[in-house]
């Protein structure tokens, strides 16, 4: 599922949205939302210790220059700082590891991995859009980018 409602408009043509489109919307967040508990108990530090090692191995000991994603821009020497603070992130990043791994290692094993950290971070993004109070974060912005990039080394 994406983010965008379907849309059965012709083109150039502004279709309002429907109350019953709306009520589908509100049920499918719904279900996001209960599936993922906000009562549940946050992460033992270990694990965000674990991703960090494993985006940071990921880019290896190479000079700033020479990283894989060095030609994306700046944004991308923020991401360890950011590891730990929104789950969106977490799961984003924990996909990019996973896609990018299968990428330069193409196994069935990596790529059921990969296609599973893909479907949990895409659900954990689809509810952090749908909180109307995290819309315009770094980490909203942050988390969709990071989603590009796995995607296109996934393929």
């Amino acid at each position: 599922m994406t983010l965008a409602m379907r849309s059965q408009e012709r083109p150039g043509r502004i279709q309002k949205v429907s109350s019953q489109q709306r009520r589908r919307l509100q049920i499918h967040l719904d279900q996001l939302l209960r599936g993922t508990s906000p009562t549940m108990p946050k992460q033992f530090v270990g694990a965000h210790t674990s991703l960090a090692a494993r985006y940071l191995s990921l880019l290896g000991d190479r000079s700033l220059e020479e990283q894989p994603f060095a030609i994306l821009g700046s944004w991308i020497e923020s991401i360890p700082s950011r590891i730990g603070k929104s789950p969106a992130v977490d799961h984003a990043i924990e996909y990019l590891v996973d896609s990018f791994s299968q990428h330069q290692a193409p196994s069935f094993s990596g790529r059921r991995k990969a296609l599973a950290s893909k479907s949990s971070a895409l659900r954990e993004l689809q509810v952090f859009v749908a909180n109307e109070t995290t819309r315009a974060t770094y980490d909203t912005i942050l988390a969709m980018k990071l989603h590009f990039i796995a995607e296109v080394s996934f393929r």
